[in-house]
């Protein structure tokens, strides 16, 4: 009796090959890029860094624009970096840093700002968290600002907002005295 070849080798050949594809197509999904006539919460995070950092003065409306482009490529310029207007992978990195993890403090005056002023100008929500811990250092007040906010009644209410890119840069300022 003759025995057949087994097609275990070549299914496991055709397994691998699949997970191999999806990999590399999961890969190029994820290496985040916007150009000209993108949009979306991406789109407008890319427009606040750029405002915040002068190079952009557009409403963050979310759509990549030929402003925002001409902004990208003042961005790339300055940073060194190639200048072709798309926010690739290199340009967002410089755009977005990597930081250390925010601190209890910061997240809890990065909510509060975010519930106060989200939406507004920056120096607003600047100002918004520079006034709550200007309450937080006179003599009367709590030691910390989770025990402030709990004595004012709103912690309940902070622990449910989501703060934006821009509520967590202002908070990180005002807690580094900027």
């Amino acid at each position: 009796m003759r025995k057949r070849p087994s097609k275990l080798p070549l299914c496991t050949a055709i397994v691998l090959l699949l997970l191999v594809l999806v990999t590399v197509l999961a890969l190029q999904v994820t290496a985040s890029s916007a150009q000209l006539g993108d949009g979306g919460d991406e789109v407008r995070q890319i427009q606040t860094q750029l405002t915040q950092r002068g190079f952009y003065s557009g409403n963050a409306d979310g759509l990549y624009s030929p402003a925002l482009t001409g902004a990208v490529r003042a961005f790339q310029t300055s940073e060194s970096l190639p200048e072709n207007g798309k926010a690739d992978a290199a340009t967002l990195a410089a755009l977005f840093p990597k930081k250390a993890p925010q601190s209890n403090a910061e997240k809890l005056l990065a909510r509060h700002i975010a519930a106060q002023s989200m939406g507004r100008p920056y120096w607003e929500q600047l100002a918004c968290g520079r006034a709550l811990l200007e309450r937080l250092r006179q003599p009367e007040s709590p030691r910390t600002l989770a025990a402030l906010l709990c004595a004012d009644g709103s912690l309940p209410k902070l622990l449910r907002v989501t703060p934006d890119a821009a509520s967590q840069q202002a908070a990180a300022e005002c807690l580094n005295g900027k």
